[in-house]
């Protein structure tokens, strides 16, 4: 992997700190990842709620993020400002205090307004600059109507109208609530899409990617439009043993992308 795959366009080059915290941070990602996969903790008799393990890798991935990417989209920087190692530093206390205390502020959230209120505004804070870093603001943009619907729904007629939700319970939904931040998407993407596309790496490290593209080659290559053929077929053999596109693409896609 070159540096320019690590920091695409706009993002900070690696200095001396970047290259040791960087790939540490990215590592234990993935050995949390591989933790929870495993079903390990069962093994061990460890009791680990699933929002728990999604928390821990969502704050190491803002992290990386605020590290990676610039403030400012498109602007190159010579090092990583102070500022965005602060908020660095700050997504992961942030994620070690909520994985410790989500079960208590889960069951007491209505009793404890003041730490929940605390917690889920620093979350939503470094979750939007995140995303704002990583994808620009389309996503904030819906989030936010979103958002003031269920501010004013209230004040709509018809089929839209529906019952207000006061801004502190709002705040506290989005991050500690088990159906929002902790969600159904964020649990597909850690306990789904991230082992599959750790395998495929390790398929295309030990040839198999290969080899489907070699079979495909074999049985296509000739034809007209082979280039074509071969990526369709090659992906159809691998998607029928994983069945996650974005694992087929970060494995076969590596070879056949290319040849289209």
């Amino acid at each position: 992997m070159t540096l320019a795959d690590r920091h695409p366009a706009g993002a900070a080059p690696a200095g001396p700190l970047a290259r040791l915290v960087e790939p540490g941070l990215a590592g234990l990602l993935t050995l949390i990842t591989i933790f929870w996969a495993s079903g390990l903790p069962l093994w061990i008799g460890v009791r680990v709620y699933a929002e728990q393990v999604l928390i821990s890798v969502l704050c190491l991935a803002i992290a990386l993020c605020l590290l990676t990417r610039p403030a400012n989209r498109g602007a190159g920087r010579p090092t990583v400002p102070w500022y965005d190692k602060a908020l660095a530093v700050l997504a992961i206390g942030f994620g070690i205090y909520l994985t410790w205390r989500f079960p208590v502020l889960a069951d007491e959230v209505f009793y404890r307004p003041v730490e929940a209120m605390t917690v889920s505004a620093i979350g939503l804070i470094l979750l939007l600059e995140a995303l704002r870093r990583g994808v620009g603001y389309s996503l904030i943009v819906v989030l936010g109507l979103v958002c003031l619907y269920a501010l004013f729904s209230d004040q709509l007629e018809g089929p839209l109208q529906s019952r207000a939700v006061s801004p502190k319970r709002l705040l506290s939904f989005m991050v500690l609530d088990s159906a929002a931040l902790a969600g159904a998407a964020l649990y597909i993407a850690v306990a789904v899409v991230l082992p599959f596309v750790l395998l495929a790496k390790l398929l295309l490290a030990t040839g198999g990617s290969a080899f489907f593209s070699d079979l495909s080659s074999a049985l296509l290559g000739r034809s007209r439009g082979g280039s074509a053929k071969i990526a369709i077929v090659a992906s159809g053999l691998f998607g029928s043993i994983s069945g996650s596109a974005v694992s087929n693409v970060a494995s076969t896609g590596g070879i056949t992308i290319p040849l289209v």
